[in-house]
């Protein structure tokens, strides 16, 4: 662990993982047999480290207040046939998802940066989320801190609980997550604290992110044979005045910024 006043020393990317492309990706598959914590709704799964999610994450598993690390084993990951020759399987670990029962599907996931999504009422993704945002939509680079350690604690029947270290540099972050899945889909309880290592410009607290380039609306932008490419379309806000707004996502040749007050 780093301090946030200490001499930063972030993990670095494994050069392996650039070889691992987004076909090889699916090829390679974690084991049931290995995940951590019996098949009941939230047992753990790894993702294997690959070109767009390099840097390996050290997990843990807590059992009676003690925490032991995961050590990667070669046995863990099996590659599935396809097409081309087997891809080489990079040691380590990108991140985590916990399986539905039966192991069928995940319904939340921790790959890459600060990245984590969870499913909704109908076991869809939507949108991501992220830890935090640094120097967003503003002049200069963006700031993506990572997520480099997860520590994983099962404790009631129906919880799960993750907490996880956030390094960047500038900042240093400690979280829990205590994730709850039910019939109406996911429940996260989040809570963290940060300590700064230099000033920022721009801090975002509780980050959605998603993608769009262009839909039915504006098929013009698109060159494409699909109809439309995006993960959503528009936003839609309940808010506490009992309004519903909804506003359309557009694709414009330059950054915009709109701020919606409550």
């Amino acid at each position: 662990m780093h301090s946030a006043t200490g001499k930063e020393k972030l993990p670095s990317p494994d050069p392996a993982a650039a070889a691992i492309d987004y076909d090889d990706a699916n090829r390679i598959m974690f084991r049931p047999d290995r995940a951590i914590g019996p098949d009941d709704g939230y047992s753990v799964r790894m993702f294997p480290l690959i070109k767009h999610a390099p840097v390996p994450v050290d997990m843990h598993i807590v059992n009676r207040g003690i925490a032991h690390r995961i050590i990667h084993a070669d046995d863990m990951f099996t590659v599935m046939p396809g097409s081309g020759p087997a891809p080489h399987v990079p040691a380590g670990f990108a991140g985590m998802r916990v399986m539905t029962r039966g192991g069928k599907s995940d319904w939340l996931a921790f790959q890459g940066a600060s990245y984590f999504r969870s499913s909704g009422a109908l076991d869809q993704y939507g949108l991501s989320a992220r830890g935090i945002a640094i120097d967003t939509g503003i002049d200069g680079r963006e700031e993506f801190p990572a997520f480099t350690s997860f520590w994983i604690e099962r404790g009631a029947a129906d919880a799960l609980t993750l907490y996880a270290l956030l390094e960047g540099p500038s900042v240093v972050g400690a979280y829990r997550f205590v994730n709850r899945h039910g019939r109406s889909g996911v429940v996260q309880d989040v809570s963290m604290a940060l300590w700064l290592r230099k000033d920022i410009a721009r801090l975002g607290i509780a980050p959605l992110t998603s993608m769009y380039w262009y839909d039915e609306g504006n098929r013009e932008q698109g060159i494409d044979w699909r109809p439309e490419i995006h993960d959503s379309d528009r936003l839609v806000i309940h808010n506490h005045a009992g309004e519903r707004l909804c506003r359309p996502l557009g694709n414009p040749p330059y950054p915009a910024i709109n701020s919606f007050l409550d």
